[in-house]
């Protein structure tokens, strides 16, 4: 038989499986269809055969087609051999027949088997495949419109398959990347961000996490409100179509205001005459038009002509009635009048502000630090997070358009003669006033700020470097990008621009500074710089400096400033001037907490696990352990530490906390020293951290070395344990508990209490110090001279 013959049966074959399967595909079409109910009365649908059968198919043909056998599709394991069979059967059994991909993929999983599933499933099933696939989707999504309800119900819905399919993924973490959230976020609607930004900063009020469930519960959320059948949006009676007002296009000269102007124009080109289209945002957005910024930003008498051209009502601003006939009561500010607060004329013209802003920028050879500060903005009940910076060249307080929208602020309209190196222009603005609170001190009345419409105030980004030991722990925040700043603090705020202290670091660091809000950076890092240095910063150098040069230098020590005590400082000055107490002839002084309600986890976990090292130590070296117990005891016979007893254990405070301790040795004296680790760490939380460090009450040594050649006799004198010597309020020895037994049986502990100031507080040198020179001041009449 040649290869002709063979090919010809071949397409015989071929013929005779797709006439079954036109075959079988008419069965389903003609002979399997549901029947549709005839009358009123609704009945359950069954399945049932046409009363006629197409002439196509008789009634043997039919016969024949249903006493053929079944055919089976043979599963396909991966040999190419059977690879022609197979993807004839499936085509002719599944592909042709089914209609949706879900259902082809379903099939064709359940007919393949050994390595043909394992290609497929590396080829669409790999775990960082499905990740980045996902991923990329997520990133490419189009932004919701808004009132789209069924395309935000479909982000919420991908989102949340999303976080589902490859939660488990390793990958995913990418998607808890604050910057990912925010970009997701952004593809809502501008009133839904505002809302997603209040909902996101009330969980880090609570100290909670912003994730990316978080995002996608809001999302779900939001889209079950606008689809709930009662209350949803789509439930809601809408209100009756208005007729539009007509407006006419008028090109001549002589033509009234229009029905609607650009905010501004560009100084190289004439402004027309013809209106402008409305803005799509007073219509299609999600607010009213008494929010809407384009609005608002119009002066009083161009809203009165837009409200007149489109027939809007002057007291609510809806609707195409009359005033006279709204039912709005129209309890506005300002007048008694039945009229909107916003078409409200002022029988006074504004006054025209005559303050200058100059800004300019240019390239400079160091980078430059602004003081910026983290603040809160606060007004109409609500708090608004910015970044605050303090210009001491600015006549006046600014906070940007945007944020004073936000916030809900109004006030009289004023202008703005905007003054840079090139041009001069007007802009209108408001003078509003608000709050400013920074975590460290009371709110600041700000009053007769002025708005500006700017995106963002000229600065630099500013970032921390981790060698700047000075700056450390101050709060002072790394700023990425001018936007993040929304309020700019001129001199007319004279509280803000105090400075209560200063940190220095080395010459060529930045200095940090603390004002009423807070720490901030001023200065410069030459380290950071893109060219060379001028030269005329290295030549000017005075007598002054000269003079202290050698003054010091000759000391051997570098000259440090001694400032003022700091707002921290005078606050633990306070609590110490407060808590102390002569007992038996010893001071006993409270520990310096940050705050009053500072509460401390029970970390008794933790000290247990650094007991049973300290005991495995023990067992290694017995001289070590022979003197670590032998200043124990010592401490506890002096009264320095105390054992509780089983019922004093158990009672257990909100600052109930347990010191790891351990030994140190001092290499060229040989003596052992017992440390209490207050710095330890548990669930994020040291007892270091609930402490101020207080203020620094020791002498300088450079006054020491001057004091050094006042007299011919020179004294040293040490005091023996001297943080042990001042006590501390039983309130706060709880905070000291500690775990130690006699028993080299790491598990059969006891709980002991430390009765006074430990070796390794972070407050106890200030206390210890504070209550030397109290002890100094109690005695100075006995020793005068």
């Amino acid at each position: 038989m040649n290869s002709q013959r063979l090919s010809e049966i071949e397409a015989e074959i071929l013929a005779v499986e797709s006439a079954i399967d036109k075959t079988y595909a008419k069965l389903r079409e003609h002979f399997y269809v549901s029947s549709s109910p005839k009358t009123s009365t609704p009945k359950a649908a069954t399945l049932q055969p046409q009363s006629t059968i197409p002439s196509s198919l008789n009634e043997s043909t039919l016969v024949k087609e249903l006493s053929k056998p079944k055919i089976e599709i043979l599963p396909f394991e991966g040999d190419p051999i059977h690879y022609t069979q197979f993807i004839r059967q499936f085509n002719s059994r599944v592909a042709n027949i089914c209609d949706s991909p879900d259902e082809k993929i379903s099939y064709l999983l359940q007919y393949i088997r050994g390595e043909a599933r394992k290609i497929v499933q590396r080829r669409y099933g790999e775990e960082e495949y499905v990740a980045q696939s996902y991923i990329k989707k997520a990133t490419q999504w189009p932004n919701v419109k808004p009132g789209d309800i069924s395309a935000l119900d479909n982000f919420g819905i991908f989102l949340r398959e999303c976080h589902y399919a490859v939660g488990s993924i390793a990958s995913t973490t990418i998607l808890e990347y604050p910057e990912n959230i925010k970009k997701l976020s952004q593809k809502l609607p501008q009133p839904m961000q505002d809302r997603w930004r209040s909902h996101a900063y009330k969980k880090k009020e609570k100290g909670l996490k912003v994730t990316f469930e978080t995002l996608v519960d809001f999302v779900q959320r939001e889209a079950r409100i606008l689809t709930d059948p009662i209350y949803g949006k789509n439930s809601l009676p809408e209100n009756p179509p208005r007729k539009k007002a007509t407006v006419h296009n008028i090109a001549s000269s002589t033509s009234t205001v229009p029905a609607y102007q650009p905010r501004h124009n560009p100084a190289n080109q004439t402004p027309s005459v013809t209106p402008v289209p409305e803005s799509s945002c007073l219509y299609q957005e999600n607010h009213t038009i008494s929010k809407c910024t384009q609005f608002i930003n119009k002066s009083t008498e161009e809203r009165r002509e837009f409200a007149k051209a489109r027939r809007l009502c002057f007291n609510c601003l809806k609707g195409s009635h009359r005033a006279q006939e709204c039912r709005n009561p129209g309890r506005w500010r300002h007048c008694a009048k039945k009229h909107h607060t916003l078409l409200h004329q002022l029988r006074e013209s504004a006054p025209v502000g005559n303050a200058v802003l100059s800004t300019g920028t240019g390239d400079s050879d160091h980078k430059a630090f602004f003081q910026l500060l983290p603040v809160h903005v606060m007004s109409n009940g609500r708090t608004i997070e910015t970044e605050a910076l303090l210009d001491s060249a600015s006549q006046m307080t600014i906070i940007k358009e945007s944020l004073a929208f936000d916030l809900g602020l109004n006030g009289e309209t004023c202008a703005l003669t905007v003054n840079t190196l090139n041009s001069s222009s007007h802009v209108k603005s408001k003078n509003v006033s608000f709050l400013v609170k920074s975590e460290s001190a009371p709110p600041l009345n700000i009053r007769n700020a002025k708005t500006l419409p700017v995106n963002k105030f000229q600065c630099s980004e500013q970032r921390l470097n981790p060698e700047w030991f000075h700056c450390q722990n101050l709060g002072i925040p790394n700023v990425i990008t001018p936007s993040e700043v929304g309020l700019l603090i001129g001199v007319d705020q004279p509280e803000a621009h105090i400075q209560y202290g200063i940190r220095r670091g080395s010459k060529d660091q930045p200095i940090a500074v603390q004002t009423y809000l807070g720490w901030s950076l001023i200065g410069t890092d030459s380290h950071l710089s893109q060219s060379s240095p001028l030269s005329v910063n290295l030549l000017s150098v005075s007598d002054q400096s000269l003079e202290q040069f050698w003054s010091t230098e000759t000391f051997g020590v570098s000259y440090q400033y001694s400032n003022p005590f700091l707002t921290e400082d005078r606050k633990a000055e306070a609590m110490l001037d407060k808590s102390k107490k002569l007992v038996n002839g010893n001071y006993e002084v409270g520990m310096l907490w940050k705050s009053e309600k500072s509460t401390l986890p029970n970390n008794l976990e933790m000290a247990k696990d650094r007991y049973r090292l300290l005991n495995k130590r023990f067992e290694k070296d017995r001289n070590f352990e022979e003197k670590y117990r032998g200043i124990m005891r010592d401490n506890i016979s002096r009264g320095y530490a105390r054992k509780l007893t089983p019922e004093e254990a158990g009672l257990c405070s909100q600052r109930t906390w347990y010191l790891p301790h351990h030994a140190v040795t001092n290499t060229q004296k040989g003596k052992l020293r017992l440390v209490y680790d207050a710095a330890a760490t548990y669930k994020g939380v040291s007892l270091n951290k609930a402490l101020m460090t207080g203020p620094d009450l020791l002498n300088s040594l450079f006054g020491v070395i001057q004091r050094f050649r006042l007299y011919e006799i020179a004294m040293v004198a040490d005091i023996e344990q001297m943080f042990m010597q001042v006590h501390v309020p039983s309130s706060d020895a709880d905070s000291l508990r500690f775990l130690y037994s006699e028993d080299n049986n790491p598990d059969a502990f006891e709980v002991y209490q430390m009765t006074s100031h430990i070796f390794g507080a972070k407050d106890s040198p200030a206390c210890a110090n504070y209550a030397l020179r109290r002890t100094a001041q109690d005695h100075a009449c006995t020793f005068i001279q």
